[in-house]
């Protein structure tokens, strides 16, 4: 969050990196720790974001598309959030669904992208894996709790391997 300056910090909508109040604060907590030295690092990569409409979209980390475009070997896979059981139970047959896109050499995520009800609950999960650099493998050996709509993301996942 260093500028050119020496002793300058920017952080949020200044820097023009992520116009996003949740990664604005996350600029700042990276800022805070390198003037103390501590350390820290500021991951675009994992920034997630959701648009609140009906049905809520959200996404974080690479769409498919890109990641060919920066040279990725792409393995992607996706499925209807009607496949949930506990999705279908409280949303009836609403639309949605959920893709994992991963590097088919090392199933490290790259992006995961949803539309459906609570999807902005469920990005954050996404965030992190993307944020602790999980590959498919990791995710289908986590534990999610059930019935749960997250599961959802554990289920694409098992289609990547």
């Amino acid at each position: 969050m260093r500028t050119n300056l020496p002793g300058v910090y920017a952080a949020g909508d200044v820097t023009g990196k992520s116009l996003l109040a949740h990664s604005a604060s996350r600029m700042a907590e990276v800022a805070v720790m390198d003037m103390f030295g501590s350390g820290s690092t500021m991951r675009y990569n994992a920034v997630p974001w959701a648009v609140y409409t009906l049905p809520e979209v959200a996404g974080c980390g690479m769409t498919e598309a890109e990641a060919k475009a920066a040279g990725c070997n792409v393995k992607a896979a996706s499925m209807q959030m009607r496949a949930n059981g506990r999705f279908l139970a409280e949303h009836g047959k609403d639309s949605g669904f959920c893709k994992v896109v991963s590097d088919a050499d090392t199933g490290l995520i790259l992006g995961v992208h949803m539309i459906g009800a609570v999807c902005s609950e469920m990005i954050g999960t996404a965030s992190t894996f993307i944020e602790a650099e999980l590959r498919v493998q990791d995710i289908i050996e986590i534990i999610f709790p059930h019935p749960s709509v997250s599961e959802i993301i554990k289920d694409v996942c098992w289609m990547l391997v």
